[in-house]
Protein backbone atom coordinates (compact mmCIF):
# COMPACT_ATOMS: atom_id res chain seq x y z
CA UNK A 1 0.00 0.00 0.00
CA UNK A 2 2.87 2.34 0.79
CA UNK A 3 4.34 1.80 -2.66
CA UNK A 4 0.93 2.50 -4.21
CA UNK A 5 0.72 5.81 -2.36
CA UNK A 6 4.24 6.69 -3.45
CA UNK A 7 3.39 5.86 -7.06
CA UNK A 8 0.75 8.60 -7.06
CA UNK A 9 3.15 11.04 -5.39
CA UNK A 10 1.59 10.98 -1.94
CA UNK A 11 4.28 11.58 0.64
CA UNK A 12 3.93 10.16 4.12
CA UNK A 13 5.97 10.85 7.20
CA UNK A 14 8.16 7.93 8.23
CA UNK A 15 6.16 7.19 11.37
CA UNK A 16 2.92 7.21 9.32
CA UNK A 17 4.46 4.66 6.94
CA UNK A 18 5.45 2.50 9.89
CA UNK A 19 1.94 2.71 11.36
CA UNK A 20 0.44 1.83 7.99
CA UNK A 21 2.72 -1.19 7.74
CA UNK A 22 1.89 -2.35 11.27
CA UNK A 23 -1.85 -1.90 10.72
CA UNK A 24 -1.67 -4.12 7.64
CA UNK A 25 -0.28 -7.10 9.56
CA UNK A 26 -2.51 -10.06 10.45
CA UNK A 27 -4.05 -10.43 13.91
CA UNK A 28 -1.38 -12.96 14.90
CA UNK A 29 1.08 -10.02 15.07
CA UNK A 30 -0.97 -8.04 17.62
CA UNK A 31 1.36 -8.84 20.52
CA UNK A 32 4.44 -7.86 18.50
CA UNK A 33 2.75 -4.65 17.31
CA UNK A 34 1.95 -3.71 20.91
CA UNK A 35 5.58 -4.34 21.84
CA UNK A 36 6.85 -2.20 18.96
CA UNK A 37 4.49 0.68 19.77
CA UNK A 38 4.90 0.64 23.55
CA UNK A 39 6.60 3.78 24.82
CA UNK A 40 7.45 5.15 21.39
CA UNK A 41 6.88 8.76 20.41
CA UNK A 42 8.08 8.17 16.85
CA UNK A 43 8.62 5.11 14.69
CA UNK A 44 11.42 4.45 12.24
CA UNK A 45 10.67 2.19 9.28
CA UNK A 46 14.15 0.70 9.49
CA UNK A 47 13.60 -0.30 13.12
CA UNK A 48 10.09 -1.68 12.45
CA UNK A 49 11.33 -3.70 9.47
CA UNK A 50 14.28 -5.05 11.47
CA UNK A 51 11.99 -6.08 14.33
CA UNK A 52 9.54 -7.81 11.98
CA UNK A 53 12.36 -9.60 10.15
CA UNK A 54 13.95 -10.69 13.42
CA UNK A 55 10.61 -12.02 14.64
CA UNK A 56 10.12 -13.95 11.39
CA UNK A 57 13.58 -15.54 11.64
CA UNK A 58 12.94 -16.50 15.28
CA UNK A 59 9.60 -18.07 14.35
CA UNK A 60 11.15 -20.09 11.53
CA UNK A 61 13.98 -21.27 13.77
CA UNK A 62 11.61 -22.36 16.53
CA UNK A 63 9.46 -24.19 13.99
CA UNK A 64 12.53 -26.00 12.67
CA UNK A 65 13.67 -26.93 16.17
CA UNK A 66 10.25 -28.23 17.15
CA UNK A 67 10.18 -30.29 13.94
CA UNK A 68 13.51 -31.88 14.93
CA UNK A 69 12.20 -32.69 18.38
CA UNK A 70 8.99 -34.15 16.93
CA UNK A 71 10.94 -36.26 14.40
CA UNK A 72 13.19 -37.65 17.11
CA UNK A 73 10.21 -38.42 19.33
CA UNK A 74 8.48 -40.20 16.44
CA UNK A 75 11.60 -42.35 16.01
CA UNK A 76 11.78 -43.10 19.72
CA UNK A 77 15.02 -41.16 20.18
CA UNK A 78 16.01 -38.90 23.00
CA UNK A 79 16.32 -35.19 22.38
CA UNK A 80 19.01 -34.77 25.03
CA UNK A 81 21.81 -34.56 22.46
CA UNK A 82 20.22 -31.68 20.53
CA UNK A 83 22.11 -29.12 22.57
CA UNK A 84 25.55 -30.67 22.13
CA UNK A 85 27.84 -30.24 19.12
Amino acid sequence: MISQLRSIDIKLEEDDEALLLLSSLPKSYDHLITTILYGKDTLKMEKVNATLFSNEVRNKQSTGESSTVKTNQDRGRSNSNLFYT
